[in-house]
């Protein structure tokens, strides 16, 4: 398995700390006045959410990993830096139309 990123290591940490933070809230609501237990409901629901968009940022963080080791590893097609000169070719083109007809 290949080694770990800074960034899938922070991923990791974030998580973990979410694990202990939901441990915790779940502690804590078991000693609570009622008040207080919906104040804890309440962070151990926004800690669910936090940890399903820590999933999500997981993925994405793996992606950009893989495109970007793609990236290193080929080099850019040449088909891809013709087509770059011919839109700005014709974005030009399309601006000096657009002034004449204003």
């Amino acid at each position: 398995m290949p080694t770990k990123t800074k960034q899938e290591a922070a991923v990791e940490r974030l998580e973990d700390s979410l694990d202990a933070a939901q441990s915790a809230i779940k502690a804590l609501r078991a000693d609570v006045s009622s008040g207080s237990k919906e104040l804890a409901k309440t962070v151990e629901t926004s800690v669910k959410a936090a940890r399903k968009d820590t999933s999500k940022l997981s993925k994405a963080v793996r992606g950009d990993v893989a495109d970007l080791q793609k990236a290193i590893v080929s080099p850019p097609s040449r088909k891809h830096v013709a087509a770059g000169k011919a839109s700005a070719k014709k974005a030009s083109a399309k601006r000096r139309t657009t002034a004449k007809s204003a």
